[in-house]
């Protein structure tokens, strides 16, 4: 014959109970992540949206911006912590001579880069996961002439853009812009610092087992304290 205590029975914390469904939760983030952690190669090809190149600032001196990519699967850039530098774009002087000086002529030119990146899994992958655009806008100021001087300054619109693609996120920051030299041969850049955020295993991993270490003795003292039925 089975005899049962008379005392009420307990119900487990709530505390051990959260931190069991939070132990599991973050069990299986964990797995997920797991898997696209190594998603950090990308390639880019770059498109000049705006202005129309050259720019003619008359007397014959032209300022010419042009896209620069790296589209081809086999050169995939790793961008992983820190992240990788890029230059997708140019910009060059021509028409400055001796015999054309020119005179200080100031500039004001808006201009817009559309960098198309495409994510892969692996640096040998041949397809791509997906592709997003950042669309990188700013402003060329400053003079061109006076004695072959090129002084031409650079204002981004935005100091960072963040897209995700194929569920990693990818922030293009820290545009940097090397001004032209006045001879064509001596062209400018427009660069940018490319990093994939992705969350590391091992960190959710730790908080996963700090949940069920939490859970674990909260758990033990309920049993403890819980009547049990004798026969």
């Amino acid at each position: 014959m089975l005899f049962k205590s008379d005392a009420p029975t307990s119900r487990p914390p709530r505390v051990a109970l959260s931190c069991i469904a939070w132990g599991f939760m973050f069990s299986l983030a964990w797995l997920g992540y797991a898997q696209s952690a190594s998603a950090e190669f990308f390639t880019f090809s770059t498109t000049l949206l705006t202005p129309a190149s050259p720019v003619s600032l008359g007397g014959g001196v032209t300022v010419s911006l042009d896209p620069q990519s790296i589209d081809t699967p086999g050169d995939n850039i790793d961008a992983s912590f820190p992240g990788t530098g890029i230059v997708f774009g140019s910009i060059s002087v021509a028409g400055l001579t001796s015999a054309n000086p020119a005179s200080s002529i100031p500039i004001t030119i808006p201009y817009t880069f559309r960098v198309s990146i495409s994510n892969y899994l692996t640096d040998s992958d041949l397809v791509a996961t997906g592709t997003t655009d950042f669309d990188v806008s700013g402003t060329l100021g400053g003079t061109v002439g006076a004695g072959k001087k090129v002084n031409i300054t650079n204002v981004p619109t935005l100091p960072s853009i963040l897209h995700t693609i194929s569920g990693e996120d990818y922030l293009m920051d820290l545009f940097s812009y090397v001004p032209p030299g006045a001879r064509s041969t001596n062209p400018g850049a427009f660069g940018a610092h490319v990093l994939v955020r992705v969350p590391e295993p091992s960190t959710l991993a730790l908080l996963s087992f700090a949940a069920l270490a939490l859970a674990t003795p909260a758990y033990r003292r309920w049993r403890r304290k819980t009547p049990r039925v004798s026969g």
